[in-house]
């Protein structure tokens, strides 16, 4: 696991990586591979877009029918505490205000 912080740490720091960097700080060796995995998948078949109102609709780009989860704030500003990297949700409950009513 230490390996994985130094690569990380060595890197470009994108938002990617930032993330990563965090997950692989607070999660245990098998629960941040699996995360790794999901954030994968996540980077390849979503998309985040600005809505018309100024909120963020997270899509689905394999199924285009779906419709968007919405946010108020852009993804990246969302909590990095253990029970939502475990979770491997969008936001964790410490959150409410970020989901769009």
């Amino acid at each position: 696991m230490l390996s994985e912080v130094r690569q990380l740490q060595n890197g470009n720091m994108s938002e990617r990586e930032t993330d990563l960097l965090q997950a692989a700080k607070v999660l245990d060796f098998e629960s941040y591979a699996e995360y790794k995995t999901n954030r994968k998948r996540a980077d390849e078949e979503l998309s985040v877009k600005l809505m018309d109102d100024g909120a963020y609709g997270i899509h689905s780009l394999r199924y285009t029918d779906a419709p968007p989860r919405i946010m108020q704030t852009e993804v990246n500003e969302r909590c990095n505490c253990k029970a939502r990297l475990m979770n491997e949700s969008i936001v964790c409950i410490q959150n409410p205000q970020l989901w769009k009513k």
